[in-house]
């Protein structure tokens, strides 16, 4: 439907076009006995000017210039008229290629800037984790790497439940950190499974699991919406 009604609107603005050129034109012809300066003008427009009359000859056969005496005929507004919508034509793909290469600039430069804040996040976080736990994160960093490998292929297209990564994040971090503070205690995957099934009720976060669940949501959603909009925009105005 959206295709059909700019293929419309676009014929429309050809007709007033090629009508406001032949009114124009004829123009010339209202009280001269020759068509002289129709021909210059038609000249002008690199279309043939041995087309228009030497004087001016009734339009009654004509369907968009004047049915009174003028220097239009049938072949002059025909030509007139594929003239019109040539030109038209090129300044709506003049105009539609400055839109297609601003959507296209504006979607790389916010894919870059989000794709950076990510990277920036994951270097912070690990030089700040390093410092403070050492060996001790450096042996469990791959539990964040795949935290931040989750985000960017939500980011790029993944489908995928955002509050259900972050809390198999949070899972597995409370796992990790059970094993290392009880590391003499000897558990099976049941009571881990226990254990995680039941961090509603223990809260060893805090709130930070739903609160950071519910930040990196929102921001991941509007950043990969407005990324995929960019996108799209390009491809409307191709």
């Amino acid at each position: 439907m959206a295709d059909v009604c700019s293929l419309r609107s676009v014929e429309k603005s050809q007709c007033i076009y090629v009508c406001v050129l032949l009114l124009v034109l004829t123009s010339f012809a209202s009280g001269l006995d020759t068509c002289i300066e129709v021909k210059s003008a038609i000249s002008q427009k690199g279309l043939d000017e041995n087309e228009v009359p030497v004087k001016a000859i009734s339009g009654s056969d004509l369907a968009i210039c004047p049915h009174s005496e003028s220097c239009c005929t049938q072949t002059l507004e025909n030509q007139l008229t594929l003239h019109g919508r040539k030109e038209h034509t090129a300044q709506l793909n003049k105009t539609f290629n400055l839109i297609q290469r601003t959507f296209i600039h504006r979607r790389r430069k916010f894919d870059e800037f989000f794709k950076d804040l990510i990277t920036h996040a994951a270097q912070g976080l690990d030089e700040m984790f390093l410092e403070t736990y050492g060996v001790l994160y450096r042996q469990n960093d791959h539990i964040f790497g795949a935290l931040f490998n989750q985000l960017r292929l939500y980011y790029g297209g993944e489908d995928m439940n955002l509050m259900s990564v972050m809390q198999h994040f949070f899972d597995n971090l409370l796992i990790k950190m059970f094993q290392l503070i009880n590391n003499l205690q000897v558990t099976d995957d049941r009571y881990m499974r226990c254990l995680t099934d039941n961090m509603d009720k223990l809260k060893p976060f805090g709130d930070v699991p739903t609160k950071l669940g519910t930040h990196v949501q929102r921001a991941f959603i509007a950043a990969r919406t407005f990324v995929q909009g960019l996108a799209v925009g390009s491809r409307v105005v191709a």
